[in-house]
This record gives structure tokens, C-alpha cells and sequence, in this order.
């Protein structure tokens, strides 16, 4: 019950190592995925972070504070298998009975979840996305007078401000009935073939044209069909 006596130091080291590492190591990957979210969003979507400025604070507060406890739990972990972390037999066992069950809440319950959220966000990014790109080509209609001849040359000029054309899809693990895409297909009318791209009205088309929608008759997570947006 006390600390660990001279003749079971190593079988304890060795099983608090391991019960840290077994909730460690997944929590790490998770903030460090966390983090290439969160700031790649801030970093491509600039403008809607900015929006939610309240929102977007509070989730770096929320990252930083993670990232601050997940180093020290990798500092106590290296202080565990080294020998300089005072130990109890009570102590250690009863954290590996717990981490198991942790272990099983994380198959169960919370990965489903997790791609759930990942699922709204990369939803989230297929909006935003086309709003910035329906915002350039206003853009382009109120400098140059006309419709912009395609999309995809509007990335060659800053003042559409669109520095590359937005990616579908583009969130792993979402399980979207597309793969990621930025291509963009030109037609002459509104009509949809479920390509998953995006699809700009040629500004010679007779009706609808400069339309830009995304080609995809599948239903998001709010029952709306992508076509619809």
C-alpha cells in the first residue's frame, strides 16, 4: 500500500508505465490532431475564424491548456520509467483497472463520435468554402463588369482575394461519398451528375448564368442535398 518496497520497484515501473502510456498515447495523437485541425482551419479560413473570434479563442485556450497537461504527462511518464516517480502498489493497479475502462469508453463510445464531429467539420469547410468562392466571383463581377470566364483564373489575380481554390471534401475519416477535390467543371446550364466538384455556369450559358454550386445530390448531416447550397 505504501511506497513500492526494494524487491517490486521494477514490476511497478513497468505496469505505471504501461497503464500511462496505454491512455497517453492515444490522448496525444488526438490533441496533436486536434491541433492540425484547428489551426489549419484558422490558416485557410481566416475570415470565418475571424467571425467566431469568441468561439475560435476559446478552443485555442482549450488546446493550449491540453497540449500544457499532455507534455507534463509525457515528463511524469519518463520520470515513471526511469525510477523517479514515487509509486504505490494501490495506487498503480487501481489506475490500470481505470485506464482499461477508459481504454473501452474510447472503442465504443467516443471514436463514433469523434468522426461524427470530423464529419461537421468537413461539412463546415465545404460551406465555407463555397461562400469564399461565390464571394470572389462577385468580386470579380464588380471589378471587371461580367462574370468571370472560370473560376479557377480567379487565383491568378488578388484582388478576388482567393489565394487557391477551396477542397472538397477534405476531411479524413469523415466517410464523404466523395474523395477531396478543388476541380472545377464548366457547363452550359444547371444540371446535376453527382461528380462531387464544384460546377460553374459558363457566363454564355442562357439561363443561370455565373452559377457556381457543388455537384453532389448526396444529403448532408441536416438532410440537405450539396446541390442545394
Amino acid at each position: 500500500m505504501g511506497v513500492m518496497n526494494e524487491e517490486a520497484p521494477a514490476s511497478l515501473r513497468r505496469t505505471e508505465v504501461a497503464v500511462r502510456l496505454l491512455w497517453l498515447t492515444p490522448l496525444s495523437a488526438a490533441a496533436g490532431f486536434h491541433a492540425y485541425q484547428l489551426l489549419g482551419y484558422i490558416l485557410r479560413f481566416p475570415e470565418t475564424a475571424a467571425a467566431n473570434a469568441g468561439r475560435t479563442g476559446l478552443e485555442l485556450a482549450f488546446l493550449a491548456g491540453l497540449l500544457w497537461w499532455v507534455v507534463g504527462s509525457w515528463r511524469k511518464t519518463v520520470a515513471a520509467a526511469k525510477g523517479e516517480l514515487p509509486l504505490s502498489a494501490a495506487w498503480v493497479y487501481g489506475r490500470a483497472v481505470l485506464a482499461a475502462g477508459l481504454a473501452a469508453g474510447l472503442v465504443f463510445f467516443v471514436l463514433p463520435r469523434a468522426r461524427e464531429v470530423q464529419l461537421l467539420h468537413g461539412e463546415a469547410q465545404n460551406r465555407d468554402g463555397l461562400r469564399l468562392l461565390r464571394k470572389s466571383l462577385v468580386q470579380h463581377h464588380v471589378v471587371e463588369g461580367r462574370p468571370a470566364d472560370d473560376p479557377r483564373l480567379l487565383v491568378k489575380d488578388a484582388r478576388y482575394g482567393l489565394p487557391k481554390l477551396p477542397t472538397l471534401w477534405d476531411a479524413w475519416g469523415a466517410g464523404f461519398p466523395h474523395p477531396p477535390s478543388s476541380d472545377v467543371t464548366i457547363r452550359y446550364k444547371v444540371e446535376f451528375e453527382d461528380t462531387g466538384k464544384w460546377t460553374y455556369v459558363s457566363p454564355t450559358a442562357k439561363e443561370s448564368a455565373g452559377a457556381l454550386y457543388v455537384d453532389c445530390t448526396h444529403t448532408d448531416s441536416i438532410g440537405t442535398a450539396w446541390t442545394a447550397y
